[in-house]
């Protein structure tokens, strides 16, 4: 009796962990079946740090946010060039993507000044400008007008570098270099003035273009220069250290507008902390950026002194010619 007692209070607690259990499963999947799917798309490369970072972003979102948001990313251009994912983020076709100043210059003028080679003394200097008055405007600027906004403005970029097929250490040696730039005015005058062919393309075709030769050399942030393997075909790094940016994860601000206080306040957040996460990521690899390249039996070079001097009475002319607003150099180079 005892026995037939101990078997059927088995059965009762086998039957209750079942139903628990069952009840557990289809809880989960209601949760993952409701969750908001959101496309993130960047144009680095999976080995990049920024797309490490991005992935913490949406770790943080999915557990903030206990399931109702699912960021799913795409890196290395799946979705399309810098310029495709930019309008498909305004159009909302898109929801997000990782983009530096540069790319915005297609979308708000004054942006395009971040492309001048020899802008900002610094990082610290680009930070400063970043989130100063004048900074703030020009993002303000690109939410009224082109319905963009940054989840957060703190994205670390490293410092560009220059990749060749030929040793460059002087500004002469630049004269006649078929080189990969931006199709946008200031970054391709900027370098024209150095005496180069500037060849427009997109980011994810110049590994192809470098060993077709339809160009001879780029420039680019250190950490995503290894990744895309730009090195295993111009062996020639110059560490020119130019152009400091800021990134960001840029997002349609109806959308942004349409989600609650708590939710605007998650998505900022997880930004903000996975681009902590990330940055010392880029500060790693940037770091060991040298060595790795010397690893792989690429030259590393240091430009001579005055390499950039022909670019200096560059902004005047920029200005004349309206490629920015009146003042705006200026008003950065008195940021201290």
């Amino acid at each position: 009796m005892a026995g037939k007692t101990r078997n059927g209070l088995g059965r009762a607690v086998g039957l209750g962990l079942l139903v628990v259990t069952v009840s557990l499963v289809f809880l989960v999947g209601d949760a993952l079946a409701g969750a908001k799917i959101l496309k993130l798309g960047s144009i680095q490369t999976t080995t990049d740090p920024t797309h490490q970072g991005l992935m913490k972003f949406a770790e943080f979102v999915a557990q903030r946010s206990q399931g109702r948001y699912e960021v799913r990313l795409f890196p290395a251009s799946q979705l399309g060039t810098l310029q495709a994912q930019l309008d498909a983020v305004i159009m909302g076709a898109q929801d997000m993507f990782m983009i530096g100043w540069g790319g915005l210059g297609t979308q708000s003028k004054d942006f395009d000044i971040s492309g001048f080679p020899i802008l900002f003394r610094d990082q610290e200097h680009a930070w400063k400008f970043a989130v100063s008055p004048v900074g703030q405007e020009m993002y303000e600027r690109l939410r009224k007008e082109r319905g963009l906004r940054p989840l957060s403005i703190d994205w670390l970029w490293p410092p560009r570098q220059l990749v060749s097929r030929r040793p460059i250490r002087t500004a002469a040696d630049m004269k006649g270099l078929k080189m990969r730039v931006s199709e946008q005015k200031v970054w391709s005058e900027s370098w024209r003035a150095m005496g180069i062919y500037p060849t427009p393309m997109a980011w994810g075709e110049i590994f192809t273009g470098l060993q077709q030769g339809i160009v001879e050399a780029l420039e680019g942030p250190s950490t995503q220069l290894i990744p895309m393997k730009f090195t295993d075909v111009a062996k020639n790094v110059t560490m020119t250290n130019h152009t400091k940016f800021i990134a960001h994860i840029m997002v349609g601000d109806k959308w942004f507008q349409s989600l609650s206080p708590q939710d605007q306040k998650m998505f900022m957040d997880a930004s903000k902390e996975a681009a902590a996460y990330g940055n010392k990521l880029v500060q790693e690899a940037d770091a060991r950026f040298v060595e790795d390249l010397k690893k792989q039996g690429v030259s590393v070079l240091t430009p001579e002194p005055g390499f950039f001097d022909i670019m200096k009475d560059l902004p005047a002319k920029f200005e004349a010619e309206s490629l920015w607003s009146k003042g705006l150099y200026q008003k950065i180079q008195d940021i201290k």
